[in-house]
């Protein structure tokens, strides 16, 4: 199974802070996708801004 989740709440960098980690950026249709994966393993796409790492 694969999650694709459109506006989350948390954000992007709201579930960085839980423990995902950014995958890659895709620019795919009418707006871009953040990939992040869970420290398991599993990736799901976050249709929101890019991530940017800021430390």
């Amino acid at each position: 199974m694969h999650l694709d989740l459109i506006n989350p709440e948390p954000s992007v960098e709201g579930l960085v802070h839980l423990g995902a980690n950014v995958v890659q950026h895709v620019d795919w249709g009418f707006h871009g996708w953040t990939v992040l994966e869970v420290p398991e393993g599993n990736e799901f796409c976050v249709a929101a801004m890019a991530y940017e790492d800021r430390t």
